[in-house]
């Protein structure tokens, strides 16, 4: 059956012969986006005299000169074939099949590292839509002859660990349009759970690959190298169970949505082969207005090519989508369904992280958070004991969890507390932040911060320094009155590696204590927990609004509390 499936494929395409897009001879109709990016005609081709030269990140686009009457036909075609040249990086660069009908856009990666002339043979199923839209060609999705530009590279500009993505070059030559391309008909399941289970319980090594957004890259944790959760399982999983054979990889990206993780499904996936994948997706999914039904597809479609690309050899684990803070509390919900109905309908191991921290009711979660989206190193940590718990009462181990010794309690700190009749000028009040009687409770004072069109800088006012002790931890709580009508804002602690407000002084690793929160009629009262991290010695409150905010915001009755 098989033979005559591919002979029936060859047939009918046997009166198509493969059919030039762009042979990259002259540079009509290339442009490029980005101040990295760049091109040029090199005469180093694969094919005939001329090569397209680019320099990434960034992009670079070539409109396709066919009408289209003439392009009918290319509905008959199965993928299209292109030559690569590397700079011998580690870099991937997608090469792009755009529609200048609506949001139509397909990726494919392809690696850097050979500086060789390789060529490439995809089948439009491989390239993975940028939008919540179909495959190419399937029913409702652009078919082939929707195709306008090839583009280079894409709007990302960083990859693992967030870290930006080098400047690279790459060389890209003869694309064509292909009659015929050979399919794989052997069709992968993830591996049976209880084959990775069994590995962990005999204690033989085992590799963990960790997939997923910001959440799982660390964003928002100082050191995330060594805090994230997934280390975190790791050095648990590592003492608990006498094994050092125990490795988990991060390969998360910040910002990435679902679709992002089925087209970077050759980069990651691109080494040793992991006994398990974990994957939590979907905040931005959410964010961008990601229906369910396409989620769910796309989470199943994502499985089929892990499951694929690693031979079935890959169990995998899905993470109910975790919530967020506010208004994600319960929006994430319904993505979280969706996984576990994937999950029990696949036999997929799941872990609830959805149900685990919606339990501790919307106060205590919050207090695991560093923002919206983001877990602190708290709630990291929790993450990571709460996933080995897990995996090891999954793989029947009955190996005793370490007691952890308990550190002592750090002497109480120093305390503080405004209202802003009487120490007012000990803060810190930058351009548009005043303090004011406009609309202060009991006939006081407040801090009010404006912002209006064209802010020439971020709003900011700062309090006096605040000396703090290792471990020690706060409760922060603030008056607000939120007249924002535009843009964010959000109150920080702003750390310092020296008493006094002296020392280093990271701004990317402030820690939110509430961000847009409150009321535009009434003065309303948010908090957090803050815990004081290593090497930090000293704090100040940062009050704060975005440069593109628009309104004004009040804020009284300071209190830093130690527990």
């Amino acid at each position: 059956m098989k033979n005559l499936w591919l002979l029936l494929i060859c047939l009918s395409a046997f009166a198509l012969q493969p059919l030039v897009l762009e042979d990259f001879e002259e540079l009509e109709g290339v442009t490029k986006t980005g101040q990295q990016s760049s091109f040029k005609l090199t005469d180093q081709a694969a094919v005939g005299s001329g090569a397209l030269e680019v320099t990434l990140p960034g992009t670079v686009s070539c409109r396709l000169s066919f009408g289209i009457p003439e392009k009918q036909v290319w509905n008959q075609y199965q993928g299209i074939s292109f030559r690569v040249k590397g700079d011998g990086s580690d870099a991937w660069v997608p090469i792009s099949l755009v529609s200048t009908q609506g949001s139509y856009s397909y990726v494919y990666f392809v690696p850097m590292k050979s500086t060789s002339w390789t060529t490439y043979k995809v089948g439009w199923d491989e390239f993975i839509p940028e939008s919540a839209v179909g495959l190419i060609g399937e029913l409702g999705s652009l078919p082939p002859c929707g195709i306008d530009i090839l583009r280079f590279g894409c709007r990302w500009t960083i990859w693992y660990d967030n870290a930006p993505i080098p400047k690279h070059t790459a060389c890209f030559d003869h694309v064509q349009l292909e009659p015929v391309i050979d399919k794989k008909p052997d069709a992968f399941q993830p591996m049976p759970a209880d084959r990775f289970l069994t590995k962990l319980r005999e204690g033989k090594p085992v590799l963990i690959q960790c997939q997923g957004d910001s959440v799982t890259a660390g964003t928002s944790l100082r050191e995330k190298e060594k805090t994230r959760y997934s280390i975190q399982l790791q050095n648990i999983l590592r003492e608990w169970l006498g094994n050092e054979g125990i490795t988990v990889l991060n390969k998360a990206v910040g910002g990435a949505r679902t679709n992002d993780l089925r087209a970077w499904i050759n980069r990651d996936f691109n080494g040793e082969t992991p006994d398990l994948v974990t994957v939590w997706i979907g905040y931005n999914d959410k964010s961008g207005a990601i229906a369910r039904e396409y989620y769910a597809r796309a989470v199943n479609d994502y499985i089929d090519r892990v499951a694929q690309k690693t031979k079935g050899e890959s169990a995998i684990l899905l993470i109910a989508t975790g919530p967020g803070n506010g208004p994600r509390f319960t929006m994430m919900d319904d993505f979280a369904e969706e996984i576990r109905k994937i999950a029990k309908d696949r036999k997929l191991l799941l872990f609830d992280v959805n149900n685990i921290l919606k339990s501790l009711g919307h106060e205590d979660f919050c207090e695991l958070m560093a923002d919206m989206a983001h877990p602190n190193e708290a709630g990291h940590r929790m993450v990571a004991e709460k996933l080995a718990d897990f995996l090891v009462e999954a793989a029947k181990i009955t190996t005793p969890k370490p007691v952890k010794p308990q550190k002592p309690a750090p002497s109480k700190g120093q305390e503080y507390e405004t209202t802003f009749e009487g120490d007012a000028e000990n803060w810190k009040q930058e351009p548009q932040a005043e303090v004011t009687t406009e609309l202060a409770q009991d006939n006081g004072k407040c801090l009010k911060l404006t912002a209006v069109e064209n802010n020439p800088d971020h709003v900011r006012a700062w309090s006096p320094p605040i000396n703090v002790i290792l471990g020690q931890v706060f409760r922060v709580e603030a008056d607000v009155l939120n007249k924002i009508t535009k843009g964010r804002y959000g109150i920080y602690i702003a750390e310092y590696s020296e008493d006094d407000g002296k020392g280093k002084f990271d701004g990317l690793s402030m820690h939110c204590v509430f961000a847009q929160a409150g009321n535009a009629r009434r003065w309303t009262r948010h908090g957090s927990k803050y815990t004081v991290p290593e090497g930090i010695k000293s704090i100040r409150v940062l009050v704060w609004s975005a440069k593109d905010s628009v309104g004004t915001l009040y804020f009284d009755n300071l209190k830093i509390i130690p527990k």
